[in-house]
Parts: structure tokens; sequence; C-alpha cells
């Protein structure tokens, strides 16, 4: 249950072209910042595409909160 609640292949591949896309006009960033900007406006671009929920998504966020509560305090303090 834990792995289906996870990107598939298909939505990486699909986040890769997007960044690719977005990226390719451009050969030089002045920063770091200006480049992760970049990428950052690609996930958004692309994530206003997904319509489908998350199959069990409550099942996967408690997982993960179990396993990284350090990472996750709001999770982890209710």
């Amino acid at each position: 249950m834990f792995a289906t609640s996870f990107p598939s292949a298909d939505t990486i591949e699909s986040i890769t072209i997007v960044s690719h896309k977005f990226t390719r006009s451009r050969k030089i960033y002045h920063s770091k910042q200006s480049a992760l900007k970049i990428l950052y406006m690609a996930i958004h671009a692309v994530s206003k595409q997904w319509t489908m929920p998350i199959r069990h998504w409550k099942q996967a966020q408690s997982h993960s909160a179990v396993l990284y509560e350090d990472r996750m305090p709001e999770l982890t303090s209710k």
C-alpha cells in the first residue's frame, strides 16, 4: 500500500518532460536560486494537470509520519 501511493514512472516522466521544456530555452542561469525557481515553476505548472486523487494517501502519510517523525512534526504531534 505504501509503494502504490508514491509517483509512478509516468508521473515522474511527466515532470521530467516539463522541466526539460522549461529549461531548454536557457542554458545558463545566473544563480542556483534562479534555476530552482524555474524548476519550481515547471512542477507547479504540471501539477495543475493532475486531477486524480492519490490512492491510499492517508495510509502513506501515516506510514511516512512514523518513519520520518523528525521531518514531519506536524503529523506526529496530533
